[in-house]
């Protein structure tokens, strides 16, 4: 009798000791949640947002976004920030599809511009005026990659390789400039040579083209031939004719001499 007691006191401390185990493995191991609001339709940029468009979800706390973790609150809307944004009257700055989770960058107000939510964090966006000539094609399209090229007339150089564009911007259907992703140092590079030489595009397959390195490059600079210095002028020499000429004029004149100096030519 005793010995089974002894039995059922370890089995019941078996079971505790599992169940309090368990707790913990969930409780550290299990992935926290967090509430996050995905739209129930599809809805255009501008519309306000509503409560009756968006429908609360769970999912993990920790996400990762561009390499790095980070939490749900960081990215997404929350219960902690929902309530200020449906009082808020905000509208989308986006089109927007069903199941699409909303966030702060599609907010109108707090979201700032299309190119922002495209563009890296430590990029700088500058906007150039291009044409359906010197931005390659009318039909340009954003997220395309292309070499810029600087030039006086005289002298062209491949000022920069491999920048994304940004945003094609159209005027009646005309593409009438782009905006680039450029850092700090080439931001400046193009916008002064924007304002002192003409810009053109050259439209690349990033997937498989190879950066140039600099003036190693035969074609990374182009200088036009000068034409007062580097064309010789065409000359004929006339010397060997002369001798010919001058002896079939000295007897043209003898033929016509004066016989006896009279004036009056002899027959």
């Amino acid at each position: 009798m005793q010995k089974n007691k002894i039995i059922s006191i370890l089995l019941t401390c078996a079971v505790l000791f599992s169940a309090f185990a368990g707790f913990l493995i969930y409780h550290y191991m299990a992935p926290t949640r967090a509430t996050i609001y995905v739209f129930n339709a599809d809805y255009s940029s501008g519309t306000q947002i509503t409560k009756d468009m968006l429908t609360p979800l769970q999912v993990d706390s920790t996400i990762v976004s561009g390499g790095s973790s980070g939490t749900a609150s960081t990215v997404f809307v929350t219960p902690s920030d929902y309530a200020a944004v449906i009082r808020a009257g905000d509208s989308l700055r986006i089109d927007v599809g069903e199941g699409m989770p909303l966030t702060t960058s599609m907010l109108s107000v707090t979201g700032g511009s299309k190119i922002e939510m495209n563009m890296k964090s430590d990029m700088i966006a500058v906007t150039i005026p291009v044409d359906n000539i010197t931005g390659v094609t009318n039909e340009l399209k954003d997220g395309a990659y292309v070499n810029i090229y600087a030039t006086d007339g005289d002298t062209t150089v491949m000022l920069q390789q491999m920048k994304r564009i940004l945003e094609v911007f159209r005027s009646d259907s005309e593409i009438t400039g782009v905006a680039l992703e450029e850092s700090k140092r080439e931001s400046m590079e193009l916008i002064n040579a924007v304002s002192t030489k003409s810009i053109y595009l050259g439209l690349i397959d990033n997937t498989g083209y190879q950066v140039s390195e600099g003036s190693d490059d035969p074609y990374y600079t182009y200088e036009a031939p000068n034409k007062e210095t580097d064309e010789e002028p065409v000359t004929t020499d006339l010397s060997d004719y002369l001798p010919e000429y001058t002896d079939s004029l000295e007897e043209t004149e003898a033929e016509t001499e004066p016989l006896d100096g009279s004036g009056v030519f002899g027959n």
